[in-house]
C-alpha cells in the first residue's frame, strides 16, 4: 500500500508540474510583423587595435525609421557595439522603437556586415510599452548592402506574442 501512495504522488505531482507549464504557455497571442528600416549613422567612435592586425573597435549611434505591412511607423535609436576584422565587422546592442501611439518595443540584436555593406543579423524582444506591453519573441533582419541599383532599406521579420495577465 505504501509503494502505492508513493507512486500516487509522484504522477500526480509530474502531472501538475506538466500541466502548470502548458497552462502557463497558453496565454500567449503569436503575431508576425515584417518591416523595412532606413538607417543612418549618426555617431561612430573606434580604436585601431594595432597588435592586432586591421581590428578596430568601436562604438556606434544609428537612428532611423521601421515602417511596418501593417501601415505602421516606427522611430528607431540604436547603440551598437563592433569590432571588425578585415572586411566584415560585428555588433551587437540595442534599439529603441517608438510608434505614434506612444507604445515602445526594445530588442537586443546581434548582426555582421560584410564588404559590400550587405548585413544580416537577429534580435529579441527585451521588453515593450502601450500595445506592446509584454512582449516576447525574436527576429531576424537582413540588407543586400550599398549598391545604388538596390534597395537600401534593411528588410526585417518579427515573430512576437504578449504576455496577458
Amino acid at each position: 500500500m505504501k509503494m502505492w501512495s508513493k507512486g500516487a504522488l509522484v504522477a500526480v505531482g509530474l502531472f501538475i508540474s506538466v500541466a502548470s507549464w502548458v497552462m502557463a504557455e497558453e496565454p500567449f497571442d503569436g503575431q508576425t510583423q515584417v518591416w523595412r528600416g532606413l538607417f543612418f549613422t549618426m555617431k561612430v567612435d573606434s580604436l585601431a587595435m594595432k597588435p592586432f592586425g586591421a581590428t578596430v573597435v568601436g562604438v556606434r549611434e544609428v537612428a532611423g525609421l521601421a515602417f511596418y505591412d501593417n501601415g505602421d511607423v516606427a522611430t528607431v535609436d540604436a547603440w551598437l557595439s563592433f569590432y571588425r576584422e578585415e572586411e566584415q565587422s560585428h555588433y551587437e546592442g540595442y534599439a529603441l522603437f517608438r510608434f505614434g501611439d506612444g507604445s515602445t518595443q526594445t530588442v537586443s540584436l546581434e548582426g555582421c556586415i560584410g564588404a559590400t555593406g550587405a548585413e544580416t543579423g537577429e534580435f529579441s524582444f527585451v521588453c515593450g510599452s502601450g500595445r506592446f506591453r509584454g512582449i516576447v519573441g525574436n527576429g531576424r533582419f537582413e540588407s543586400d548592402g550599398l549598391s545604388l541599383a538596390g534597395d537600401p532599406f534593411v528588410h526585417a521579420q518579427t515573430t512576437y506574442r504578449l504576455l496577458t495577465d
